[in-house]
């Protein structure tokens, strides 16, 4: 009977260590680091959404356009009635753009800097395209347009969303 008792205080013991030891201490989840592969991965996924989001503004397809936007967002245009600083501002004001502009095209990405955070969860984007843009029965001109964006990555999808943006038109003398 002795044995027994014994041989059951050391398989308690050693259940008690084991539990202990693997549920101690540990607290969230653990990151890692990225590798350079990584991200590069990161930053062409960031591309993409900023892409999609340009074919979006030029589709004119708000519901597109959504699909690269965070729950909240602010945007600052070219000048101080062009602040947006919720989703609905944004969404008035773009519509607002797409009835005042006949012709509104992004060109290529240029230039393009991304830093991204340690663990890819925030990202901030500057970079250039030319912008052509025209009202009904006006020619249309195209400027040089500077962007910032600041983008986050969604926490249960892993999609990246525009959280905010910046734009400035740049102009000669």
């Amino acid at each position: 009977m002795r044995v027994k008792v014994t041989t059951l205080l050391v398989m308690i013991f050693c259940c008690s260590f084991v539990f202990l030891t693997s549920c101690g201490g540990k607290k969230g989840v653990r990151e890692e680091l990225l590798t350079e592969q990584q991200k590069q991965a990161e930053r062409d996924a960031i591309v993409e959404v900023l892409n999609h989001y340009f074919e979006a503004a030029q589709e004119r397809s708000w519901s597109k356009m959504v699909s690269t936007l965070a729950d909240e967002v602010t945007f600052f245009g070219t000048d101080s009635g062009e602040v947006s600083r919720s989703f609905n501002d944004f969404k008035n004001s773009m519509q607002r753009q797409w009835e005042e502009y006949e012709t509104f095209e992004y060109g290529k990405i240029q230039d393009l800097y991304i830093e991204l955070d340690d663990y890819a969860r925030y990202a901030n984007a500057i970079f250039g395209t030319p912008l052509t843009f025209g009202r009904a029965g006006e020619e249309p001109q195209t400027v040089f347009a500077i962007f910032q964006r600041t983008l986050n990555k969604h926490p249960i999808n892993k999609n990246w969303q525009i959280k905010s943006g910046i734009l400035t038109i740049a102009r000669t003398q």
